[in-house]
């Protein structure tokens, strides 16, 4: 499985820092010549899809964010029709799917999204990664996967089925510091917290102190 490497983070952290200071997209054009080149193809469309999620972070406009999330999740699926395991490209195209069809839905939902990527695609991908990260190394980001399926079991009124899958999440990874794109495989599990029965948060939260040493739980 293509997992998290110190590449990603400095990558994300260039693209954040180029999209903030500039907020103009200066970057694609660079990953799609990468692309055309066949210069590791994969991790040039997941770059891409990054930094399109950059660009919707810091474009006010509502249909420009709209765009920028259709290329979102277009560059993840790209990554993934080329390299099938590779885990941040499937986790960020099932998080960045669901959250836009959740609670946390804003604006951006006036705009229709591809069909091409529905929820219930994200959700069965959920279900495949679970799998595939059982017939991996076990890694503590892993958990971030089953906070995801969690928070989506909760959203349907299905808690004593979320508190499962938190415990198999809990008992499946190990518990150690994520050194590398923590901002993103954090956002699932700090969405998780707020949402769970006040009496079943303190095992997410003392695993996500571990995972995120001084990071802020709300």
């Amino acid at each position: 499985m293509r997992l998290i490497t110190k590449n990603d983070d400095e990558m994300l952290k260039t693209l954040i820092l180029s999209a903030r200071m500039s907020r103009r997209d200066k970057m694609s054009a660079y990953f799609k010549q990468k692309i055309e080149n066949g210069d590791n193809p994969g991790d040039a469309w997941f770059y891409y899809g990054l930094n399109a999620w950059q660009m919707m972070n810091v474009t006010s406009e509502l249909q420009e964010k709209h765009l920028c999330l259709v290329e979102v999740l277009k560059g993840f699926s790209e990554a993934v029709a080329l390299e099938p395991l590779h885990w941040p490209a499937l986790y960020l195209r099932c998080l960045i799917r669901i959250r836009m069809s959740g609670e946390e839905v804003d604006k951006r939902s006036f705009f229709p999204l591809t069909a091409e990527y529905t929820t219930a695609n994200a959700h069965a991908d959920l279900a495949r990664l679970t799998d595939l990260q059982k017939a991996t190394d076990p890694q503590p980001c892993f958990f971030a996967t089953y906070a995801l399926i969690a928070s989506g079991q909760l959203e349907q009124g299905k808690t004593q089925a979320a508190l499962e899958t938190i415990c198999e999440g809990l008992t499946q990874t190990p518990a150690g510091v994520i050194p590398f794109f923590a901002p993103l495989v954090s956002l699932s599990i700090k969405a998780l917290i707020p949402r769970l029965p006040a009496s079943e948060q303190t095992a997410v939260k003392e695993r996500c102190r571990i995972l995120f040493p001084g990071a802020k739980l709300s």
